[in-house]
């Protein structure tokens, strides 16, 4: 290698690593999230979506197979396997209401107004 090359490279590690250390980001510890949530909320809500997202695939499991069927290997019928999972929601719920991230009065009021207003948007439901 040249003497040329030599001070080219140079040149360019000491680049490299001015862009490098512009980019250096400082410890998780030391920042907050983008949107201001604390590590606890956003695990909090992380439970919350990962639970409603076995429920949805317990009830797509009932739309396909059926209320009573089973895995082909056995195991709970797919009712049971969306009980278990609404229990879930429900428990990451009171995990948000608990920690004063929601307010358990709204959730309430929200879905008694929705048991009465309902019922004019769907066509199979006794009234």
């Amino acid at each position: 290698m040249t003497d040329k090359s030599k001070s080219r490279l140079g040149e360019d590690l000491e680049r490299i690593s001015k862009i490098k250390s512009d980019f250096k980001r400082p410890p998780a510890s030391e920042t907050s999230a983008f949107n201001g949530l604390s590590h606890a909320e956003s695990e909090r809500l992380a439970v919350l979506i990962e639970e409603l997202a076995e429920a949805q695939q317990a009830i797509g499991k009932i739309l396909r197979f059926g209320f009573d069927s089973t895995h082909p290997e056995g195991g709970p019928t797919n009712r049971r396997e969306l009980e278990k999972e609404l229990g879930d929601v429900r428990n990451a719920e009171r995990m948000l209401v608990e920690a004063g991230d929601l307010n358990n009065a709204e959730i309430q009021l929200r879905a008694q107004h929705k048991a009465q207003t309902i019922g004019q948007y769907l066509h199979h439901q006794p009234e």
